[in-house]
């Protein structure tokens, strides 16, 4: 009997496990622009309540169930038996928030305590690599240029302009070379895409489908002189 569900579209679990942000998961969306990663896991009640303590709300045991309802949980665990589904627990240790006191002792009350049920762990992530960056960028917007001209917006979180800039090949000290201090990255989002391809490929010589076949750095140049012109 399945007492949580995590096929409930909107909730906050859902946004992390099944649901989708454009072409990419949820969980990558969250992983690369929010900077959380979302794990489903399994734990008692008990064990839950202690990461409350431990980790959310930095208290004491009765700080964290001072406010849980009896009447509230024998409620939710006659339901649990009854074959009533719950929304999953969960723990955001990015935030310091939580939601799940309740269902947690429920469930503890319905199953016993060494029951387990699923818990979403929310994790701050740690600094990954521009490949992986790079390649969420690539899955997100479907291909390599717009990949290279938004790297710098996404990657930013960890890593500096001249580390971002010397990935894509460009040597940061060279003026001619790395793309201009007062770009700013909101500007790339209020310039029509096929616009700025147009002016890219006039700067280049060459036709906008031919932009396709340069490298991520020769692209990201001519993103930067492009960008001149506005």
């Amino acid at each position: 009997m399945a007492v949580f569900d995590i096929n409930n579209p909107g909730n906050y679990v859902a946004e992390y496990t099944t649901e989708k942000v454009g072409k990419v998961s949820g969980h990558d969306y969250k992983y690369f622009e929010k900077g959380m990663d979302g794990r489903l896991t399994t734990m008692t009640c008990d064990e839950y309540i202690q990461k409350c303590v431990d980790k959310i709300f930095n208290s004491s045991y009765e700080g964290v169930v001072r406010w849980v309802d009896e009447a509230k949980v024998h409620e939710y665990a006659r339901h649990m038996l009854q074959g009533e589904t719950f929304p999953i627990p969960y723990l955001n240790y990015a935030d310091k928030q939580q939601e799940g006191r309740h269902r947690a002792f429920a469930f503890k009350e319905a199953f016993g305590a060494d029951a387990e049920f699923p818990v979403l762990e929310v994790f701050p992530v740690k600094k990954p690599s521009l490949d992986l960056i790079k390649d969420y960028c690539v899955r997100k917007y479907g291909n390599e240029r717009q990949a290279v001209m938004m790297l710098p917006e996404i990657a930013g979180k960890w890593y500096t302009q001249k580390e971002i800039y010397e990935y894509l090949g460009i040597d940061y000290e060279d003026d001619d070379e790395e793309l201009s201090d007062d770009i700013e990255l909101d500007d790339l989002d209020d310039i029509d895409d096929d616009i700025l391809l147009s002016e890219m490929a006039d700067i280049a010589g060459m036709d906008v489908d031919d932009l396709d076949n340069l490298d991520a750095a020769d692209f990201a140049r001519l993103v930067d002189k492009a960008m001149d012109r506005f």
